[in-house]
């Protein structure tokens, strides 16, 4: 599954991490280990590299998106 399919907003550091950092900063950070397509991560990182962002961050922003639209708790 490539990142486009998540339809994950563009990295814009002023407006979207003010509010994610907030919340973000009160949960505690739990390190997960997971087993992904080479070729996504390759995407991913490229991704991150290209936008200056960190890759945990937008995998939780792109899993906080997935959630939203299924419905996950």
């Amino acid at each position: 599954m490539a990142l486009e399919r998540l339809d994950v907003q563009a990295y814009s550091p002023p407006q979207m991490r003010a509010n994610e950092e907030d919340r973000m900063a009160e949960e505690t950070r739990v390190k997960v280990t997971l087993k992904l397509p080479q070729s996504l991560v390759r995407q991913a990182k490229h991704y991150c590299v290209d936008r200056d962002a960190d890759l945990q961050d937008v995998v939780a922003e792109a899993l906080n998106a997935f959630l939203a639209r299924k419905g996950g708790r």
